[in-house]
């Protein structure tokens, strides 16, 4: 009976391959006298089972021991590939910069240019800009830096202020924290209160307050209003770094400041703000006769006139040489910064161009006069951009107090 049920599922094609595996073992059972076949039948359909699910782990496991062994063979190709040695040559010293970086240095940041690269700011701190950067016209040697980046990694700022600009200070610290929170400041003290030295100090971003030595300086100095400590501190900034930012107490860092970094190689300084009339009105004769410009005071008058609020400027032997030696020059001379007879006002602007208008504007008029005499005609090309626009302000001005912005404090600094 049970020989014929086999036989009649086997010919007719019914029944799954246990079925028939099954059938065959209670055949062979029944045809051999063995006792319970029956039983034999269920301990080997749960024995293939168990076959069937240590196969398929097995199989499972193979796959993805395959697809680690992929993973880890793709990292290490990368990371060969980014530990390779990289030569940069200055074209003009044909100094080697080996610069052998590993895979972390190597994958940089996608988000905002205001944050330093880490692999940038490490070739930044061993290198001068003018090695980094093969000409004022090209971009960086370094696949994976820009000029940009070194001067985002070398960027200091640097204001100076007195008790009475303090409350006005509090939005520029503000905004630098807020457009460049990696940029550190350095703050000279022009006759602040120990209270709001302390309050300058805890800001973020302050990396030291310091005091502007007077004795070192002719006493006219002294007299704020004359303005000469501005060429002077320029002047110390120039000896400790390579690129940074005066500003005064009243300026606002815009949202676009990293976009004006590149315009430093084509002049190394770059003003910050730009006046609607000319500053020659405002220029007492005095000046004029010491820095000897070689245009008349009517020709100087078509030329245009930046303030000297903030100041953009990275140190090269021509700023040196050309610009400031004799900006701070003029500063150590009375007759040059401020003549006989000068005054920071009234000014009467009801005069008849080119005539002066009776009121003088100390640093800004000598340094504006200086890039004259400097540059010429020239003047208004070199502050232009590629395709001709002037130059535009590269902050805002808001006198007096002003709170835009809040002010974050911190016991560690890493400065």
């Amino acid at each position: 009976m049970v020989w014929s049920c086999c036989m009649c599922n086997i010919a007719l094609g019914g029944g799954s391959r246990h079925q028939y595996m099954h059938s065959a073992i209670i055949i062979k059972g029944v045809a051999q006298n063995i006792p319970n076949p029956e039983q034999i039948v269920k301990t080997s359909y749960y024995a293939m089972k168990v076959q069937k699910y240590l196969v398929l782990a097995i199989t499972v496991s193979t796959l993805v021991l395959l697809w680690y062994s992929k993973i880890e063979l793709d990292g290490f190709s990368a990371s060969a590939g980014g530990e390779k040695q990289v030569a940069l040559e200055n074209e003009d010293s044909n100094q080697q910069l080996p610069t052998t970086e590993s895979k972390q240095e190597i994958v940089l940041s996608k988000q905002s240019q205001q944050e330093n690269k880490s692999s940038c700011c490490s070739i930044a701190s061993k290198y001068q800009l003018e090695a980094l950067c093969v000409t004022r016209d090209s971009g960086s040697v370094h696949k994976h830096c820009n000029c940009t980046d070194y001067m985002l990694c070398k960027l200091v700022m640097v204001t100076a202020l007195s008790s009475n600009h303090f409350k006005e200070s509090t939005d520029y610290f503000g905004s630098v924290y807020a457009k460049l929170p990696n940029a550190m400041i350095i703050v000279y003290d022009l006759g602040l209160t120990n209270d709001q030295v302390n309050t300058i100090q805890s800001y973020c971003n302050v990396k030291e307050v310091r005091k502007l030595n007077f004795d070192k300086y002719p006493s006219h100095t002294k007299r704020l209003f004359v303005y000469a400590w501005k060429p002077f501190i320029v002047n110390e900034m120039s000896r400790e770094y390579e690129v940074f930012l005066y500003c005064d107490a009243s300026c606002r860092i815009k949202d676009n400041f990293v976009d004006f970094l590149p315009k430093l190689l084509k002049f190394p300084v770059l003003p910050g703000l730009w006046l609607p009339g000319s500053v020659i009105l405002t220029t007492h004769d005095g000046m004029l006769n010491y820095l000897q410009p070689k245009m008349n005071r009517s020709q100087l008058t078509q030329l245009r006139s930046f303030g000297a609020t903030a100041l953009l400027i990275w140190v090269t032997d021509y700023l040196k040489d050309k610009v400031l030696s004799h900006w701070v020059d003029c500063a150590m001379h009375v007759e040059c910064i401020s003549p006989k007879g000068s005054k920071l006002l009234p000014c009467n602007f009801r005069l008849p161009s080119p005539k002066y208008v009776g009121c003088h504007r100390y640093d800004q008029s000598a340094l504006n006069v200086i890039l004259m005499r400097e540059l010429g005609a020239n003047m208004s090309t070199v502050f232009s951009d590629e395709d001709g626009v002037p130059a535009k302000d590269l902050v805002d001005i808001e006198r007096y107090s002003t709170a835009h912005y809040n002010n974050h404090q911190c016991n560690i600094k890493y400065y």
